[in-house]
Formats: C-alpha cells, structure tokens, sequence
C-alpha cells in the first residue's frame, strides 16, 4: 500500500509534465528563423517515368525549407505542355488521401496571387522567376498529388514551364 503512495503521486507528475506544447507555440517558435534555400532536383520530385517520357532527367531548381518541415521547390524547364499536364495527372499518390487529382485543373492568376501572399519574403527572392511573370503570356494549372501540390505556368507561345512544388502532407 505505501508503494502505491509514492508511484500514484509519481505518475501524476509524469503525466502532466509530458504533455505536449500548444501547436500554436510550437509554430511561432519557428517564426523567427528564416528558411533554408537550397539546390534540388526534378529528379527529388517527379518519378522515373515522368522524367524520361518529358526528357527531364538533369533539370535542377531551388528548394525553400522551413524548420516546420515545410517546403517549396521551384524549376523551370523546357516540355510539351500537354504531354506534361498528362504525366503530372498520372502521379501516384497515397491510397487513403481524402482529396487528390487524377488530372491537372486550370486555375486563375488570382489563386497564384493567394499564394503568393503565403510566401516569406526569402521564399520570394529565391523564386521570383516564379512569381515575376506576365500572367498574359502563361496558362497556370494545379494538380494535388499529396504530399505534394504541383502548380504549373505553361507558356502560351513557348516551351517554358515554370513548376512549384509545394509539401502540403496528406489532405
């Protein structure tokens, strides 16, 4: 019985000092540090088949990388716009996703504007060749692939496509 009197008030303390932080500290913790930018590659985001159908296989970008564990790459590359619209609605994505896309959609420039305001200025100027652009000149498409949402800026008189890929976990 008296060791039950010292593990019961023991395990009282254990449990109240081992419970987790606010979400919303946590995330202000990082507030403050700014993000890691660094090179990628295409080939850390599309698969195998994808870079080979799109002749793809060397294309290099930048990777802005938050202490949260979010993330956001930018590239840009030269492909046939609907040859790459099909092999982006083609990507896998997990079985038990509850929102995923089997084919890229259009979107408006007023949704890249939402988004845009989302970005850290150091986000921003790693990536201005991304936002920076005549929005008369591109065609922008989205596709939810969990974890990843690929947005696409297709050019109307060119090859040129411009791609974020952003984490965005499962939905």
């Amino acid at each position: 019985m008296r060791g039950l009197a010292i593990v019961i008030p023991l395990l009282l303390l254990f449990s109240f000092a081992c419970k987790k932080p606010n979400a919303s500290l946590q995330a202000d913790a990082y507030a403050d540090i700014p993000p890691l930018i660094l090179r990628t590659s295409l080939k850390d985001t599309l698969t195998k088949k994808v870079l080979t159908t799109l002749q793809l296989n060397d294309t290099e970008g930048v990777k802005i990388k938050y202490q949260n564990g979010n993330y956001a790459s930018y590239f840009t590359y030269e492909a046939d716009g609907d040859a790459l619209l099909r092999a982006i609605g083609s990507l896998p994505f997990p079985r038990y996703v509850i929102k995923a896309d089997t084919v890229c959609h259009a979107i408006s420039f007023r949704d890249i504007a939402l988004l845009k305001k989302n970005v850290t200025n150091a986000e921003y100027e790693a990536s201005a060749f991304f936002w920076d652009i005549d929005a008369t000149n591109y065609d922008v498409y989205e596709c939810l692939k969990p974890p990843l949402r690929h947005t696409l800026l297709i050019s109307k008189t060119t090859r040129q496509v411009l791609h974020r890929a952003e984490y965005i976990a499962q939905l």
